[in-house]
C-alpha cells in the first residue's frame, strides 16, 4: 500500500490517491507510511497543509522507529 502510494505521489504526481494509500498504510502500522503522511502535511499533497499534523505524524513515526 505504502508503495503503491509513493508511486502516485512520486511517478504520477496523484496526491490524493498517494494520501490515500498512505493513510492505509499508516492505519496497519507501516511506519514510513506514517512519516509519508507526515511530507502530505506538510507540503499540502493530497490534504490541506497541516504543519502541526505534519510534526505529530513525524513525532510517531520516530517514536516508532523510522528516523
Amino acid at each position: 500500500m505504502n508503495a503503491l502510494g509513493s508511486l502516485f505521489f512520486n511517478e504520477t504526481k496523484e496526491f490524493e490517491q498517494a494520501f490515500g494509500w498512505f493513510s492505509k498504510a499508516a492505519e496497519r502500522g507501516y511506519t514510513r507510511a506514517i512519516t509519508n503522511l507526515g511530507i502530505c502535511f506538510e507540503l499540502g499533497c493530497g490534504v490541506e497543509k497541516d504543519w502541526d499534523q505534519a510534526l505529530k505524524l513525524y513525532s510517531e513515526g520516530a517514536e516508532k522507529g523510522h528516523l
